[in-house]
């Protein structure tokens, strides 16, 4: 036993470790993913730094496109010359991330270049998928959905692609067709726990939880002793904020909540947010760094379990979205932020 040496592997990697007996001080890592990896770490060591002066305004803004155009190439080249690599799978990823809202033509061009590489395809997933739904509607976004699942045989991705399509079609309304690509996914996959536990998850949502079904009653008091009903609107539709102020994940969509509530407070929505901390001074110091926008509930003016229970919450953060008339418009739970803007769009135009 001459030592231990922790190492991080890529499948059918080849790894040379060079080093001096007998205690290896000073060895050296070469492999195809550590160089691959070392290309993409410059890279993006290179982007932090513009990222910084575009953040702190060092950078003119009709120049900003021009630098993310040239990182996103940069990204794209470590994914044509790396192929097989993680870092070609994340590369390929940021090449979509930066170009994605201002030049969504070149995104897709290059997402149809790269596909069926499945590092590619999982990018797809997000950001093809993303550009669909968001120009030509939800029905689009499946219909691509489709398109991709003909491109691979990997199993794990055909299920991530079912679970997609069936929360697009939850949140397009189209409940029916989403019980049955829930159901056909269940037959196909039906057999693993982690899926029978997605699937009932699902089934519960779509039954008590789907646009236009009555929000389930619940009731919370916020910190100037008001109670808040969740059937009781008053004719105002209200957006319910839930997570643990403390998660990062919580901290950064919380900062683009407040760029949202900015618009449709215009129209009449109410903001509530209920902290999962029961730490008064936890949730003071949140809101001293960032100021209150909208009311916050009182730490023992609710109940954690009976809110996670009907609104079947499995992960934080989470928004619950009821319209003027006491309707469900939709829950967003994790990654589902992204689509919060079309359910409040939904709002604003009734």
């Amino acid at each position: 036993n001459f030592g231990v040496i922790d190492l991080l592997v890529a499948p059918n990697d080849t790894i040379t470790i060079t080093g001096q007996l007998p205690d290896l001080e000073g060895f050296e890592v070469d492999s195809k993913e550590e160089r691959a990896m070392q290309v993409y770490d410059r890279v993006s060591r290179s982007f932090a730094r513009v990222a910084a002066f575009i953040n702190a305004g060092r950078i003119e803004e009709e120049n900003v496109n021009g630098e993310l155009q040239k990182f996103s190439d940069l990204f794209w080249d470590i994914n044509l010359n790396q192929p097989g690599t993680v870092a070609a799978e994340l590369s390929a990823n940021e090449a979509f991330r930066l170009l994605e809202g201002w030049n969504n033509g070149r995104m897709m061009d290059l997402i149809n270049e790269g596909l069926p590489d499945e590092g590619v395809l999982k990018s797809a997933l997000i950001y093809g998928k993303n550009y669909k739904a968001n120009t030509y509607g939800l029905d689009a976004a499946v219909s691509y959905l489709d398109s991709l699942n003909t491109l691979t045989s990997n199993t794990n991705l055909k299920k991530v692609i079912g679970q997609l399509q069936v929360k697009i079609l939850s949140d397009s309304s189209a409940v029916d067709k989403a019980k049955q690509k829930l159901s056909a996914y269940s037959a196909a996959y039906g057999s693993e726990q982690e899926v029978q536990q997605w699937v009932e998850k699902m089934t519960f949502d779509l039954d008590n939880l789907s646009e236009g079904k009555a929000a389930p009653a619940y009731t919370f008091t916020i910190e100037d002793g008001t109670e808040v009903s969740t059937n009781v609107t008053n004719g105002k539709p209200r957006l319910i904020e839930v997570g643990a102020l403390t998660n990062p994940a919580f901290q950064q969509q919380h900062e683009q909540l407040r760029g949202l509530f900015l618009v449709y407070q215009l129209y009449g929505v109410e903001f509530y947010t209920l902290p999962l901390e029961q730490n008064q001074v936890t949730i003071d110091a949140f809101f001293e760094e960032r100021g209150k926008s909208w009311p916050v509930a009182k730490t023992d003016g609710f109940s954690r379990e009976e809110l996670v229970e009907k609104y079947n919450l499995s992960i934080v953060p989470a928004w619950i979205l009821i319209d003027k008339d006491g309707n469900m418009i939709g829950k967003y739970e994790g990654a589902d932020f992204n689509n919060l803007s079309i359910g409040l769009n939904k709002v604003a135009n009734n």
